[in-house]
């Protein structure tokens, strides 16, 4: 492809059913759960990938993104949950930069573009519902919607709302299983969510209704 390019791949071989191709079947140990042998496939793969792409010519002059969009299947019960199925990674990789470590700031998969933007120095508006992820001035957070309830997680605190009203408000912190439902406790932090996510949902309906999802008469109380 002529430089530059954007480029992706969807995978599904850590997902059910977990087939791997058959020459590899006997490779990877199949562990406890049936999706382990899948996992082995899936890093194999991304190793070989890199080992592969690390002497193409745009290797080094590449941005390298990876996330998946939930959790798997776990032992653990905390990945059962509606915090716990999306704690998910993104992985920034440029070869050869300083970034390097982890943050565990809560970010979003809409907080790609504005963190790409950000690497690559672009200092121009641009519309988008995410933030750059490396920008220490902002307030993280995150959004989704699963089982007919938006989801808002910010801070060490989850908020579900049905569309008209909060029906839960959890501290994630001290209660990652979420067995302390506050929401009857009105706080000045479920207020402030409330308030954050109606607005995010608000700008989000408006601005695909309208068509307007530019820069153009745009304007938003998400700040």
């Amino acid at each position: 492809m002529k430089e530059p390019f954007l480029a992706s791949v969807f995978t599904l071989s850590s997902h059910d059913p977990y087939l791997i191709p058959a020459r590899y079947a006997k490779k990877f140990p199949e562990g406890t759960l049936e999706i382990h042998a899948s996992v082995g496939y899936s890093d194999y793969a991304l190793r070989e990938f890199f080992k592969k792409v690390q002497s193409a010519p745009w290797f080094k002059n590449t941005i390298f993104v990876l996330t998946p969009d939930h959790t798997g299947i776990s032992s653990d019960p905390f990945y059962s949950n509606n915090v716990g199925q999306y704690s998910i990674p993104i992985m920034f990789y440029l070869p050869g930069s300083l970034l390097k470590g982890s943050d565990s700031t809560t970010v979003q998969q809409t907080d790609i573009l504005p963190t790409l933007l950000g690497l690559l120095g672009y200092n121009k508006p641009f519309f988008a519902f995410g933030k750059n992820a490396f920008d220490k001035t902002e307030k993280h957070f995150a959004v989704n919607y699963c089982g007919n309830m938006y989801q808002l997680y910010q801070g060490d605190h989850f908020l579900e709302f049905d569309g008209k009203k909060v029906s839960g408000f959890y501290n994630m912190k001290n209660d990652s299983l979420l067995q302390n439902n506050l929401y009857k406790t009105p706080t000045p932090v479920l207020l402030q969510m409330e308030k954050l996510l109606k607005a995010y949902l608000q700008t989000y309906e408006q601005s695909l209704v309208n068509n307007q999802m530019t820069l153009t008469n745009l304007s938003t109380g998400l700040k």
